[in-house]
Formats: structure tokens, sequence, C-alpha cells
């Protein structure tokens, strides 16, 4: 793995992150907003470094032999391709068809932006 900090700056920074959109404009729509709130609420450095780990042992073969691109289907809240990015994939797609997920996800990277030089193709 070649990451430019260790996880638990990485986490740290991404903490942050999280915590700067708590009062940004979310998407307001259906239950999905109270739900990525309930997210954001939740979400803890231990939280993000479980998540680190257990990518790296679920793609464990993968990150030794082959990080081009990966695609993550489902991708919810896009914290997980924000962690894929960090464990060094070249190309990180996802894909999510509620809209309001896809919307959050596109904030919580836009806001990663700002902390780490990585760009994050998103499509509609």
């Amino acid at each position: 793995m070649n990451c430019k900090i260790d996880s638990e700056n990485f986490a740290e920074l991404l903490i942050k992150t999280i915590n700067e959109i708590k009062d940004s404009t979310l998407s307001k729509e259906g239950p999905y907003y109270q739900n990525f709130r309930n997210f954001i609420k939740g979400t803890t450095k231990t939280s993000i470094l479980k998540r680190i780990r257990f990518l790296k042992v679920l793609l464990k073969s993968v990150l030794d032999f082959n990080k081009k691109s990966i695609l993550d289907v489902g991708s919810g809240y896009g914290v997980n391709l924000i962690i894929l990015k960090y464990l060094g994939f070249e190309k990180v797609t996802g894909i999510e068809i509620v809209e309001a997920l896809q919307n959050n996800s596109e904030l919580l990277i836009s806001h990663v932006n700002k902390y780490f030089v990585w760009i994050f193709q998103t499509a509609r």
C-alpha cells in the first residue's frame, strides 16, 4: 500500500471533513436526508479505521496485485469510495441509483477534495 499518510491521520482528516458538512446544504429529499445526518453524527475515527481494515482484508488479493480500477455498486454516502482511493486505486467509480444518496456522496467527496488531492469521477 502506497498511502501518503497513515490510516490514523487519514481517519482524522476524514472525520474533520464529515464534521464540516454537518451544517452544509444536504439533499433534503425524503428520508435519506435524515439518514445522512444520522450517519454523519455516528461516524467516528474508530469506525473509519474499522472500514479501512475491513476493506483491506476484503480486497487483499486485489490490493497486492492490481490497483487500476474498482467499481462500488450501491455506493451510498461515498465513504467506501474515499477509502478505496486512499488505499491506492487509480480509478474509483461508484454507482448509486438513489439520487439523494448520490447528491450527498458528491457533497462529501467534494469536501474531501479540500484535504486530499484526488480526482473522483462522478457521472449522472
